[in-house]
């Protein structure tokens, strides 16, 4: 029976370990102290809870320093480790801890080319595990054996290791037994045996379609053979592996959409959805039959934090009661994956589990339909299509190169890869401080115009550009075509992050009787300096429009989220960017500070808001999500 300690303990290490898988390392640190805590506090000092909880602490703070790449303290806490799992009495309940630790810290010495000390670490871990009945740990570390003699290039020991750990692993372990046929199947594919590595992969696919639960380890491996089967196909040109990699594709975003908890991208997720992006643009390139399908597929694998902010604010009355459903929802997922992982099979504890989760989720939909929108991305293509009458061009990014898509219609979609990534940065780069030091631009400008608008022809008065890359910060409306025309006197444009969430802005209710206010502090008795062009611009509307004017002490916070009757709101004033915290990037009003946060927080009925403020535009770049600047919020 595993008492509440244990219970406590067990479930922190899951929650932390998920913590890093997601790649949340701020909150995984935040757990381990609460683990580090607990073990503390137990007065038995030779219990098996101090023991076992010890050993986790141990594991995950190693995780933790390698992440960080603190060579020392990594050194230091695995030898704690090490010699505190030699002397526990038992060692059966901690083993694939043991060994994970190992090959962690093992391909940490790998990679910094210490071979010699990465298969010392391995050696010694082997002759400890051997004896042992339960096989799992050994066979992990042999999957690390086989990873590093295959970087080396020594096939045969590589092929020797895996083979072992294929004849080790039971029958039911279908996650394991995908991972090592996906290591198999790599062998092959490096000694160009393309027709035995075909064999392994599609055995990997079978486990993988097995396995009842996505986590990133599956999703890991299934991304991998899906670029896999792509290769295998540019070097075969057998239209059957262009055929596997878009089904793998495919079921790489069922297994992202899965395991995402749709708030703000981290590294490790951008990284999988780069590799999913790049395989169906590359399969889209050779075979335009699925295009609208593949862009209903990278967009369901879009960050869904825009929107879910965007849904909160029109129409959520309490936040805190969905936010308390989504938190309970997630401390459930984390039992439930310890239980899954868990040795012992506890069948009645993850039907329970289950059936609590399912549940909450019913709740959700019954009380918050429009949730479902982010909860469960199903974005239509065609049905958006039917509403949208100007095309829309649309920018991806990959690890090395940016794609463009112009939709027209669902019978006209044109996917081109348009640039090296580092090329087209370089050139934003240089385009960008061109206008900061007020130098000419004309040359660079033509660059950029054909790169990235000349391939596609645009025949229409009016375009939607969307771009969640470092594209953000580039001013299209300034990049010049050969006629020396920009692009604002060709082109009606527009912008939005994502189609999904373009979809719901234009299904939000159009106010049609315009009513401006203008704000303008005169910053007088205050850190700020005056705005003299601000005053201008301000009276100017106050002149020749139906406008409130809050000047001076009446342009306060409480003014602005007074007057809802207004449909526009021009702000002329001071802005301040965090680019460390983007939730401490402000508005300047009379009275106070308005920052990214609160504008989240409010539900603002506005068809247009102007920001007349110095770097509204500007902010800090999160991958997988773009800038967060105070425009955006």
């Amino acid at each position: 029976m595993i008492n509440n300690t244990d219970n406590l303990i067990l479930s922190y290490n899951s929650l932390i370990s998920n913590l890093l898988e997601y790649g949340n390392l701020e909150n995984a640190k935040y757990y381990l102290s609460k683990l580090k805590r607990i073990i503390f506090s137990l007065r038995d000092k030779s219990s098996l809870s101090l023991q076992k909880g010890t050993l986790l602490y141990l594991h995950n703070q190693l995780k933790i320093n390698v992440a960080e790449k603190k060579e020392n303290e990594a050194s230091i806490t695995y030898h704690q480790l090490y010699d505190y799992f030699i002397k526990l009495t038992d060692k059966e309940s901690v083993l694939v801890n043991f060994s994970d630790a190992t090959s962690i810290y093992a391909e940490y010495s790998y990679r910094k080319k210490e071979y010699k000390k990465a298969f010392l670490l391995l050696d010694k871990a082997e002759k400890i595990l051997i004896p042992f009945t339960d096989k799992k740990a050994l066979i992990d570390l042999y999957s690390f054996y086989s990873y590093f003699w295959r970087e080396l290039k020594d096939f045969n020991k590589a092929h020797f290791y895996i083979d072992e750990g294929i004849l080790l692993c039971n029958e039911n372990e279908f996650r394991d037994l995908a991972g090592l046929y996906t290591s198999k199947a790599m062998i092959f594919f490096q000694e160009k045996s393309f027709i035995e590595s075909e064999k392994n992969f599609d055995k990997a696919v079978s486990y993988i379609e097995l396995c009842k639960n996505a986590d990133f380890y599956l999703l890991s491996y299934n991304s991998e053979i899906a670029k896999e089967y792509f290769d295998i196909y540019e070097v075969t040109k057998k239209t059957s592996c262009l055929k596997k990699a878009y089904k793998g594709y495919k079921l790489s975003v069922n297994l992202f959409n899965n395991i995402y908890e749709n708030d703000i991208f981290n590294y490790s997720l951008e990284e999988y959805v780069k590799k999913i992006r790049n395989g169906l643009l590359n399969i889209a390139l050779i075979n335009p039959t699925h295009n609208v399908e593949i862009i209903e597929m990278i967009e369901n694998t879009q960050s869904k934090y825009l929107c879910k902010n965007f849904l909160m604010n029109k129409k959520i009355k309490s936040f805190d009661e969905v936010a308390n459903y989504l938190s309970e929802i997630n401390t459930l997922k984390s039992k439930l994956s310890f239980y899954l992982k868990s040795n012992s099979v506890n069948n009645f504890k993850i039907n329970q589990l289950k059936n609590e989760i399912d549940l909450l989720e019913r709740k959700i939909k019954e009380e918050f339909p429009y949730l479902n929108t982010f909860l469960n991305p199903n974005f239509n293509l065609n049905q958006f299509l039917s509403k949208t009458n100007s095309p829309i061009l649309v920018y991806y990014q990959t690890d090395d190169s940016v794609y463009g898509v112009y939709i027209k219609t669902n019978d006209d979609i044109k996917v081109k890869k348009i640039c090296d990534l580092k090329l087209l940065n370089e050139k934003v780069i240089i385009f960008l401080s061109k206008i900061d030091i007020r130098n000419s631009v004309d040359t660079v400008s033509k660059e950029l115009y054909d790169i990235l608008l000349a391939p596609f022809d645009i025949k229409n008065d009016e375009i939607t550009i969307i771009t969640n890359t470092f594209l953000n910060k580039l001013p299209f409306e300034a990049l010049l075509n050969k006629e020396n025309k920009f692009l604002v006197e060709q082109l009606k444009i527009n912008y939005s992050t994502s189609l999904s969430l373009l979809e719901l802005q234009k299904a939000k209710h159009q106010n049609k009787a315009i009513k401006i206010a203008v704000f303008q502090p005169d910053y007088k008795n205050s850190d700020y300096t005056s705005l003299p062009f601000a005053k201008k611009e301000a009276l100017f509307l106050k002149n020749n429009f139906d406008s409130n004017y809050f000047t001076a002490s009446q342009a306060t916070i409480n003014n602005f989220l007074k007057y809802k009757e207004n449909t526009i709101y021009h702000l002329a004033m001071h802005a301040k960017i965090d680019y460390e915290n983007e939730f401490k990037s402000k508005l300047i009003f009379h009275d106070n500070d308005l920052f990214f946060s609160d504008l989240y927080a409010q539900n603002l009925p506005l068809d247009l808001v102007v920001l007349s403020a110095c770097e509204t535009g500007i902010g800090k770049h999160i991958e997988g999500e773009g800038l967060m600047s105070l425009s955006r919020a």
